[in-house]
């Protein structure tokens, strides 16, 4: 397990259905938040369901399945962004994609699997910022798998200047919580660390497949994570990151 400078989200679990037929899943944007942080009045873009993260609106989304199989994303809707969530997004500096920034897999977990689909819902269309409103996926089961030509990432996560990597090993499956005592065990000089910067990346995708065209991860996945007492910006001895 490795982590550095993450913006986390929430998990949502729905009941197994076939997604023989695309299905389109709507994102639920609900009123703006009005808030204050660090000595700055906000008004945060919210997604219903999701916990708000002043940092980054990330959004979540599980799905059973009933087999491993390969999934890819279809049907990708936008509308635009209204002058308020623009506005919020330059306050806080957030860096928008010129494209949708997202990872989907099938994951298994408790022997079940799972298309597992994560995003930074916003995006900067020639200059004009839009947000994700829905989305459809095409799976196609393992016994109706057709061969496809892998596609691997770029450039991975651990590439020079991506910031400084600690490695921490965890000997089983549970939640675990990192404080600041044992980030200064491990030499991270605290004082200057933002909470909210911090990012969680593993692989807890189990064995390979014996099976060479099933899609798996090929670079570090990025791991939710949950931030207490971060928002003031400063890693104080109460406040601690849970990830799972």
């Amino acid at each position: 397990m490795i982590f550095k400078l993450l913006f986390s989200f929430s998990v949502f679990l729905f009941p197994l259905i076939s997604l023989s037929q695309s299905s389109v899943f709507k994102i639920e944007w609900t009123n703006l938040h009005e808030g204050s942080w660090n000595n700055q009045t906000y008004k945060a873009p919210t997604i219903n369901g999701i916990p708000l993260d002043i940092t980054a609106p990330n959004y979540y989304f599980s799905q059973k399945i009933k087999s491993a199989g390969s999934v890819t994303l279809e049907n990708v809707a936008y509308i635009q962004a209204t002058i308020d969530e623009i506005n919020f997004l330059a306050q806080f500096d957030i860096n928008i994609p010129t494209s949708l920034k997202y990872d989907l897999k099938i994951a298994q977990a408790a022997q079940e699997n799972f298309i597992s689909f994560s995003c930074f819902p916003f995006m900067n269309q020639d200059g004009v910022i839009q947000k994700l409103v829905s989305f459809s996926f095409k799976y196609a089961p393992q016994n109706q798998q057709l061969a496809y030509e892998k596609d691997f990432v770029s450039n991975s996560v651990l590439k020079e200047g991506s910031g400084f990597w600690y490695k921490i090993a965890v000997p089983k499956d549970g939640v675990y919580k990192i404080d600041k005592a044992f980030l200064t065990s491990i030499g991270i000089e605290v004082s200057t660390l933002n909470p909210n910067h911090l990012h969680i990346f593993g692989n807890g995708e189990g064995m390979l497949p014996e099976e060479n065209w099933i899609n798996r991860t090929d670079d570090l996945a990025q791991n939710a994570i949950t931030i207490v007492g971060g928002a003031d910006g400063v890693f104080n001895d109460q406040d601690y990151v849970l990830f799972y």
